[in-house]
């Protein structure tokens, strides 16, 4: 990181605050500040469900007294201009959904400093001038300079990122990946400015916990290890992580109506997950099957294994005829005929499962 003592000569100065320079389309970025904050505000969360920021942070690193001080007053900060902030301890249930969890508003002014700029120099100036007071935006710099031999840690191994991401973006931005991500999109009836612009940025994430992605406002934020993952990162990884972002940006009307219609005639759930009913199958439709038959074309072969289980992959090639009919001219989404075909396979599923 860059020091932090540059910020207080700038506070006051004329020129502009930079911001991240976001292309248009589906892009992979890598920002020294979003990466920060996110590995900051879960330290400040504490030990919480899913909160595998903080366990690496006391397990590999330790965490003394005078840092838990430390962390103690930034969530108090935090709270001060985020009042939700620890409703972020609490990870629900997906409840009566099949689907994932909903985006996160990014209404919070703190954050989108963070989000919006590629130095934590950057963030902090961008603080003191339009959302906290000077004194607060000192606390902070003493805070992030405090903890920076730590955070670095996990900051330096994310320069691997930067590495993968024009290989990365040359394969997203390729014509086949372009075309099954539009695709996907309309089917899933994503809103706003999807497919075309999905800023995908990635944040460092312990080596031993399964990578995942979340959509904060308009970012989708892929948590991978530096080294570990992005050794496994491909065409169809990135084509499947995409899609998620897609399944999580669709909005929670529609996901609550098409998991109540889906549910009143096929339940499945007292021995599936609520995500491995329909989510984890249709992704796979949409994301791996499609791009297979792109690439294998006659040679596609539909009973391979898909790595969903006996369920997922039994699902799956059902459904994948259904979607590539409804979806073919590009006019029927998932809100039309697909969960009444949908549940009659599901039923079908079931009651062979019962006949065995």
């Amino acid at each position: 990181m860059k020091t932090l003592l540059a910020f207080f000569l700038l506070i006051s100065s004329t020129i502009a605050l930079a911001e991240l320079k976001i292309e248009h389309g589906v892009q992979i970025y890598y920002s020294e500040a979003i990466d920060v904050f996110e590995i900051s505000d879960n330290l400040a969360l504490g030990e919480y469900k899913e909160n595998d920021y903080y366990r690496y942070w006391v397990s590999n690193l330790g965490l003394d007294s005078s840092e838990k001080s430390l962390l103690n007053k930034y969530k108090k900060l935090r709270e001060k201009y985020y009042p939700e902030f620890l409703q972020r301890n609490e990870v629900p249930e997906i409840g009566n959904s099949l689907f994932t969890m909903n985006s996160i508003s990014n209404t919070d002014r703190y954050a989108q400093a963070f989000y919006s700029s590629e130095s934590v120099d950057e963030a902090l100036k961008k603080l003191a001038t339009n959302v906290m007071s000077i004194d607060e935006v000192k606390f902070l710099a003493d805070f992030f300079r405090t903890l920076k031999p730590k955070i670095s840690t996990m900051v330096k191994e994310s320069t691997m990122f930067k590495g993968k991401m024009t290989e990365l973006n040359r394969a997203l931005n390729a014509d086949r990946p372009k075309r099954l991500l539009r695709n996907a999109a309309k089917f899933l009836a994503v809103s706003e400015r999807y497919p075309d612009d999905l800023p995908l940025f990635f944040v460092w994430w312990p080596a031993l916990s399964k990578p995942q992605i979340d959509i904060v406002g308009n970012y989708a934020i892929m948590r991978f290890n530096p080294i570990q993952h992005t050794q496994e990162l491909n065409e169809e990884v990135l084509i499947t992580r995409v899609i998620q972002a897609y399944m999580i940006k669709q909005s929670k009307n529609q996901k609550d109506n098409l998991s109540k219609q889906f549910l009143l005639n096929c339940d499945p759930r007292n021995f599936l997950k609520a995500e491995n009913v329909l989510q984890n199958p249709l992704t796979v439709v949409l994301g791996k099957m499609s791009l297979e038959e792109e690439k294998t074309q006659r040679d596609f072969d539909l009973t391979q294994d898909w790595n969903l289980g006996h369920w997922g992959n039994s699902y799956a090639r059902l459904l994948y005829p259904v979607v590539k009919g409804l979806s073919k001219n590009g006019k029927e989404t998932i809100n039309g005929s697909f969960v009444t075909r949908a549940t009659t396979l599901c039923k079908d599923l079931v009651n062979i499962r019962k006949d065995k």
